[in-house]
């Protein structure tokens, strides 16, 4: 991890869905703000793994990831995702900080996708042990708990 970098991105999201011009990414109705970042470089160990190299940028507070870039195996950028962080006030009054939109740009085809996630429930009275590993398996293969 490095000194704190800053990134233009939306601090602040306030629409959902974004609105932006056909064909461009650029949120219309959104404010960008410079953000204080940390980058985190990911490397693989297998050699023959589609990345050479990915970068995470995680805002320096709340540790959400703001952007990833990763590279091919030539080590050129490829794929470029970044995303938004929503406030969110919690069932008990309690301000939580979310990912909003998320873009992903293919930088080598120029194609881009967008998603917006919606408000979702925090603080709903999970326990310690709701993050066994056998819980967290069988929710990642859509069970439920």
């Amino acid at each position: 991890m490095s000194n704190p970098l800053e990134i233009l991105g939306i601090k602040n999201q306030r629409h959902v869905p974004i609105k932006h011009k056909k064909g461009f990414w650029l949120p219309l109705d959104e404010k960008l703000a410079f953000i204080e970042i940390y980058d985190v470089e990911q490397t693989p160990k297998n050699p023959s793994y589609c990345y050479s190299k990915k970068i995470i940028y995680c805002e320096k507070n709340t540790f959400l990831p703001m952007g990833l870039s990763s590279y091919d195996r030539k080590g050129e950028l490829w794929k470029f995702f970044f995303g938004s962080i929503k406030t969110q006030i919690t069932s008990d009054g309690q301000k939580s900080y979310n990912t909003g939109v998320n873009c992903a740009i293919d930088v080598q085809i120029t194609h881009f996708t967008t998603t917006d996630i919606m408000d979702y429930p925090v603080n709903v009275g999970l326990t310690p042990g709701d993050f066994s590993l056998s819980n967290i398996t069988t929710v990642s293969r859509m069970g439920g708990l």
